[in-house]
């Protein structure tokens, strides 16, 4: 009786742990059209814009990285001084500011910086237009500097970097994938550690899976040639190529914007989203069997899995550079192929590069 008692008493709690378990978790999405000004902030289960943040972006795009737990923004941006902001995600207000020398601009679009998956570091590009030499500067989030030394021993001017939380840390270069070592002895500075060889020379897309054990390197779309997608397991010798124009069976003459392409891991690591022109596919991480062929209403630009990993999103794209009339976010079933059209409140999508993060919601 005593025993019945006590569970009839803890029952609600139950309850509100079962409930808040089975609630989905809400996350964020991050948008920056081309010169547009600001960072809109929208929640994607209602599609409504949370807020704004104001950017200084009209010599350039600029980056973004986002925390892990969503709550911290650092934005590169500024036009005739460049700046690290670190801005509060829930309030879009500023926390810290510091400036810098020859930001990259990157008018053509690029990732301009890269925040670790486990929020140490954050590597921002840099170019010095008179000396006509490119850079990378090392932020060390933790002490909220820059380092003395920038990334040395850099196989490539602009490697595309991508991390895991555990800390490993990869850069992608033209035919070259390498680990990053951090040196014990000297904090925030990084040097090539293991190397291997692939046939990429022009990257599309560069993803690793969310325990840092599986590598794609995504080639460009070209005419006349294979469609390569490289794919390397950490502490292997060997990288593994795949002619996805074949795999695929993509007709060669897909519209899009140029040969780019976008690639993505979900969050357990076992679907592979890629996106190119008017398709998306979903591959299985393992055998690289297409699990849904997506036919798109039109051209569309990114691909992203949702946190949850139940569907991977895609954003309007902006082919022919025409002034795109309204954005729209393509959400995909993973389970199920189903594609559902959502409104982003009005946004536009100039002709030029996009910034589109997904994220937790702070």
């Amino acid at each position: 009786m005593q025993i019945r008692k006590v569970l009839w008493l803890l029952a609600p709690f139950f309850l509100l742990a079962c409930t808040l378990k089975s609630q989905p978790h809400k996350t964020w999405l991050y948008i920056n059209s081309f010169q547009q000004g600001k960072f809109f902030v929208f929640d994607l289960a209602t599609a409504k814009v949370v807020h704004t943040i104001p950017v200084e972006d009209a010599s350039g795009s600029m980056g973004l990285g986002v925390t892990s737990d969503g709550k911290k923004l650092f934005i590169v941006d500024g036009d005739t001084s460049y700046r690290l902001r670190v801005v509060d995600a829930a309030t879009g207000s500023q926390l810290a500011e510091y400036t810098f020398n020859d930001r990259v601009l990157l008018l053509g679009g690029g990732p301009v910086l890269h925040l670790t998956a486990d929020n140490r570091w954050l590597f921002v590009k840099t170019y010095d237009y008179g000396a006509a030499a490119t850079g990378v500067r090392i932020f060390d989030v933790e002490a909220g500097s820059f380092t003395t030394l920038g990334l040395r021993g850099r196989e490539c001017e602009a490697p595309k970097l991508v991390s895991a939380r555990d800390g490993t840390l990869v850069a992608v270069c033209p035919q070259l994938i390498h680990e990053l070592k951090p040196l014990s002895a000297v904090q925030g500075e990084f040097l090539p550690g293991p190397w291997v060889s692939m046939s990429i020379t022009e990257r599309a897309d560069v993803a690793l899976s969310p325990d840092g054990n599986n590598l794609y390197v995504l080639g460009y779309v070209q005419e006349d040639s294979p469609w390569l997608l490289a794919h390397w397991t950490k502490g292997n010798q060997k990288v593994y190529e795949h002619d996805l124009s074949m795999l695929l069976e993509m007709v060669p003459d897909a519209p899009g914007r140029g040969g780019q392409a976008w690639l993505d891991v979900s969050p357990d690591g076992k679907t592979l989203g890629l996106v190119h022109g008017p398709r998306l596919w979903l591959l299985d991480q393992q055998t690289l069997e297409i699990l849904h062929r997506i036919d798109l209403p039109w051209p569309a630009d990114e691909a992203a899995f949702t946190l949850d990993g139940r569907s991977i999103l895609t954003l309007r794209g902006t082919a022919g550079g025409d002034t795109v009339k309204e954005a729209l976010l393509l959400q995909i079933s993973v389970m199920s192929g189903e594609l559902q059209k959502v409104s982003l409140n009005g946004l536009k999508l100039p002709a030029g590069p996009t910034i589109f993060k997904v994220a937790s919601a702070p």
